[in-house]
Formats: structure tokens, sequence, C-alpha cells
């Protein structure tokens, strides 16, 4: 013998509250404004409240997707050791470093390589710090 489980009663209203929904979407356009002027409703002000609200609903996903990109964006920056997310002052102490270092340390700038750094190399590296720190401040500005 098999028993039925009975749903519960509010099981039923949200199957029946989800079937008149369904029906509603799935009617045609002119058979809801006709239902609307029938019941003394003014069917261009329910549409275009309807059209108002599916905007806001639709713009509030994107600032949600939004906010939780620059999240991930965060965490993910914070997870990277590369020189360009670490902070400021650690970047210009890296570049203090390379413009000091001894000649007895190859380096290799412009794929090509050197025994110290020429000033060519040096303003160079500084611009690509210059332009690193001005992506940063962008980024952060979005």
């Amino acid at each position: 013998m098999t028993v039925q489980k009975i749903p519960p009663a509010h099981d039923d209203v949200a199957r029946i509250e989800d079937e008149l929904i369904q029906s509603i979407l799935d009617a045609p356009g002119d058979e809801i404004r006709e239902y609307l002027s029938e019941i003394g409703e003014d069917a261009t002000k329910i549409s275009t409240d309807v059209a108002s609200t599916i905007q806001r609903a639709i713009g509030m996903c994107g600032q949600e997707q939004l906010r939780q990109a620059k999240d991930e964006l965060q965490a993910w920056r914070t997870q990277q050791s590369d020189s360009l997310f670490r902070p400021l002052a650690q970047r210009q102490t890296i570049a203090s470093h390379l413009r000091s270092a001894s000649s007895g340390i190859p380096l290799m700038l412009a794929a090509r390589k050197g025994k110290t750094l020429s000033t060519s190399d040096e303003e160079g590296l500084a611009e690509d710090l210059e332009e690193a720190e001005r992506l940063e401040r962008d980024a952060e500005k979005e």
C-alpha cells in the first residue's frame, strides 16, 4: 500500500499563485489591455509602471554585480605578489633598489642584458611605475 503525502495548504496556495502569474505572463497583450479596461484601469499607466519597475530591477542587479566584481577584484589583488599590486612605498623601494643595484649584478631590461641601469632604463622604469599607479587610481575610482 502506498501512502500519498498530503501537501500543506500553503503549498497549494503557492502553486495556484504561481499558475495565476504564469497565465498572466502567457496571455496576449491585447487580452490584458481589454481586461484592464473592463475593470476600469488605465492599461497605458500600468504598462509604464511595470516597464519602470523592470528597469529599476535591472539597474539594481547591475549595481550588485558591479559591487561583487569590485569585491572579487580586491580579493584577487590582495593575493597577488606582482609589483604592480604592491603598495606605493614598496614599489618605490623596489625602484630605488634597482637604481642603486651594484654593477656586479647583471640586470635585464628592455629585452637586453646590461651591467647597470642606463638613464633611459631608469626613466622607462619611472614611467612604468607612474602608469601603474595611474591605472590603480583609475580602477579604485570605478
